[in-house]
């Protein structure tokens, strides 16, 4: 499978579910992980389940 496609799939996957793939900390001029929170974890781990029993596939 094409890495540059399943890095569009989840970055496009984290806007929809308005996770942010990377947080900018204005205050110390340094950008973050956006998954850091508890809520951000929750709403991926839908998906979860599917990714780790390859129920997800590319298909050409």
């Amino acid at each position: 499978i094409n890495n540059n496609i399943e890095q569009k799939f989840f970055i496009s996957l984290c806007q929809s579910l308005g996770v942010p793939f990377i947080t900018e900390d204005i205050v110390n001029n340094v950008k973050k992980c956006g998954f850091r929170s508890d809520e951000y974890i929750k709403k991926l781990s839908i998906i979860k389940e599917f990714l780790e029993q390859h129920n997800v596939r590319n298909i050409n």
